[in-house]
């Protein structure tokens, strides 16, 4: 509960997203823990499911991260997570996905366009619209913009 959470170093609450505290600071710690950036699991969040834990799309992605079926066997094989509408088990599931992703980009905001279109589209689908020159998607921009309000404060349209 809020009332018994901890205080943590570096942890800022956003309520704009429209996720509770409880849930934020869980996002926070198991952010921290995989070094991928809490504000975009945020953002994701946000553009993904409008922070709906039960959100089913219809091209089979799950809950607040929307987990894509395809994910569900290796997810549930190598980590356990067999329950994608499950707020906690999409969160880390989602995470580990950003984390293994972080191979195509760095922390610098070209590196997390590339992150975030791999997450989009796949790694191949990534890969191709790289050989094709383009470096950042429609997808990648949205998520961006809500990062930049978050870290910042500002959004910069079409960057």
């Amino acid at each position: 509960t809020e009332e018994t959470m901890p205080e943590r170093a570096g942890f800022t609450y956003y309520p704009e997203i429209g996720l509770d505290k409880v849930t934020q600071d869980f996002i926070f710690v198991e952010a921290g823990e995989a070094a991928v950036d809490y504000r975009l699991v945020l953002a994701i969040i946000q553009h993904e499911s409008n922070c709906d834990p039960d959100a089913i799309s219809v091209t089979g992605d799950y809950g607040l991260m929307q987990i894509n079926k395809c994910n569900h066997a290796w997810l549930a094989e190598n980590y356990g997570l067999t329950d994608m509408l499950d707020p906690r088990q999409n969160i880390i599931a989602g995470i580990t996905i950003l984390s293994q992703l972080s191979v195509y980009g760095d922390s610098t905001e070209a590196g997390l366009h590339k992150i975030l279109m791999a997450y989009n589209m796949g790694p191949g689908g990534a890969a191709e619209a790289w050989a094709a020159g383009r470096y950042t998607s429609a997808y990648s921009r949205t998520i961006m913009d809500t990062w930049k309000t978050l870290a910042y404060g500002e959004t910069e349209k079409g960057a």
